[in-house]
């Protein structure tokens, strides 16, 4: 039998795994144009297209970078408190934004929010990193053997990032616009852990790209 992959090995495959989820969330958040029949009869409309996607595919790739760059922070955290032998515990704000207090007028109360989000994917990732398997599911179903087990973790993740998005919509994405995201991130998020339960630990395993 192969060996398991040492804690280098889980982390990246952790990691491939949150990047893989932040981009499917931002396809799913941020709307992709559309080709027309237009296109056809005025090929240079394609142009215009061509330049369209472009900005959605960067827009993509900087909405993940966004989402996984706390995940990242919780990740990276995980893994050193398991190598210094550490027990999980909440961490302050400087143990993940060490240069907090030279950026001088920070929201507080933002911060609070993220960084409970941040403690919560910490705990998750420490459970994943000390299991055993060789892939990523293997990992998931070893850290969390039952369904309801994961299901809990995922109650407890979409309730706080409910109240930071809730606080996000209504005290710095204050626009309709804004508004919109920020609502349709949340949804996204719930649908496509549900998704994931399903897939996970469904015999019947059925997944979107």
């Amino acid at each position: 039998m192969e060996d398991q992959p040492n804690l280098n090995d889980k982390y990246e495959l952790i990691l491939g795994y949150e990047e893989h989820f932040a981009y499917r969330l931002g396809r799913e958040v941020i709307d992709k144009p559309e080709a027309t029949v237009w296109m056809i009869l005025i090929p240079i409309l394609f142009v215009h297209h061509a330049y369209r996607i472009k900005k959605y595919k960067a827009g993509v790739r900087s909405f993940a970078q966004g989402i996984l760059d706390p995940r990242q922070k919780a990740l990276d955290t995980a893994l050193e408190e398991i190598r210094r032998g550490e027990k999980d515990k909440e961490l302050p704000e400087s143990a993940y934004f060490p240069d907090l207090e030279e950026i001088g007028n920070f929201d507080s109360s933002l911060l609070s929010r993220q960084l409970k989000v941040i403690n919560i994917f910490k705990s998750h990732y420490r459970r994943l990193l000390s299991a055993e398997g060789g892939d990523y599911p293997g990992l998931l179903k070893q850290a969390y053997p039952r369904a309801g087990g994961y299901r809990e973790f995922v109650h407890s993740l979409n309730a706080a990032e409910k109240d930071l998005n809730q606080y996000l919509a209504e005290n710095i994405h204050t626009s309709e616009q804004g508004k919109m995201i920020v609502h349709r991130m949340q949804k996204s998020c719930v649908d496509l852990r549900e998704e994931e339960i399903r897939f996970f630990y469904s015999k019947n395993k059925s997944v979107r790209d």
